[in-house]
């Protein structure tokens, strides 16, 4: 049975909550339970998503998941630094499970723009020794009602037209057009929560892909980056019109969105609303 309702922390994002003693970076990191279940999405670049879930009473030495949505550093660097604290908690308890890391399996190869690495700074053998390591391009399904989508089709003739630097695949380097990035979605009553980190395969792409593996059509709430931080004119009009027809009941917007497209997108009469690190987001 579907749970009816969940919450989701705001661990990491570009700014923080007015009022609120978190740190912040340029980043994401998302933290949720369901169902027993407990889940880490992204991991920002430094510790910071780690001391944010200390001053939230989040304990991340339980983590049943972590899931990276692609191999970006400000995604998936922080990952390094949590290794060290499972590893020492495991220490202290032999009988403590190492928690599964999910990807797809491009997410961990190296990723570089002009000369600069840009991809995670854990090898696949050092990840696959802190955590057991499930890496996958096809949906997963984690439980009854929460699925890692894998890799995501490209059917829109207006998102993912540009790469982003280059990713060794099979040991040669080739334009990157983040074909790792994806994103997870959890089924509740009311209908389906999809949390995305940067939406480079294109958040219309995403949505229409997380419809048809959970064959849900209402969506109560999408949650990340939308990848509009500078989108050409025509990327950013035929979104906010597939944005506006798919009648989510809220969006909160993090990280890669810009605030032209949040504008935009609540000019059309979508319910964006305001993300930072601190804040809880009960979803029912």
């Amino acid at each position: 049975m579907y749970g009816a309702r969940m919450k989701i922390h705001v661990l990491i994002d570009n700014k923080t909550v007015t009022d609120l003693d978190f740190a912040t970076e340029p980043a994401l990191s998302l933290y949720f339970e369901h169902n027993g279940k407990s889940f880490l999405f992204d991991t920002g670049y430094s510790d910071t998503f780690i001391q944010n879930a200390e001053k939230m009473k989040i304990d991340l030495a339980s983590l049943d998941y972590i899931v990276l949505s692609h191999g970006h550093y400000d995604h998936s660097q922080g990952l390094s630094k949590l290794a060290a604290p499972l590893a020492k908690a495991s220490a202290q308890n032999p009988n403590l499970r190492k928690p599964t890391l999910v990807a797809h399996p491009y997410a961990i190869e190296p990723k570089r723009f002009k000369e600069a690495l840009i991809g995670c700074n854990m090898s696949k053998s050092d990840i696959a020794c802190a955590f057991d390591l499930r890496l996958s391009k096809t949906p997963l399904w984690l439980s009854d009602d929460v699925v890692f989508l894998g890799e995501i089709p490209r059917k829109t003739n207006f998102e993912a037209q540009t790469p982003i630097g280059e990713a060794c695949i099979e040991g040669q380097w080739t334009p990157d057009y983040v074909s790792d990035d994806s994103a997870m979605v959890v089924k509740l009553q009311d209908g389906i929560v999809i949390v995305t980190g940067c939406s480079h395969a294109g958040i219309c792409n995403m949505i229409s892909y997380a419809k048809k593996i959970t064959g849900e059509d209402r969506i109560v709430e999408i949650i990340g980056g939308l990848h509009l931080e500078n989108p050409t004119p025509e990327q950013l009009k035929s979104t906010v019109m597939f944005m506006r027809d798919i009648r989510a009941k809220r969006v909160h917007a993090c990280h890669c969105t810009g605030l032209k497209a949040q504008i935009e997108l609540a000019k059309a009469g979508v319910n964006i609303e305001d993300a930072g690190a601190g804040l809880m987001i009960e979803v029912a």
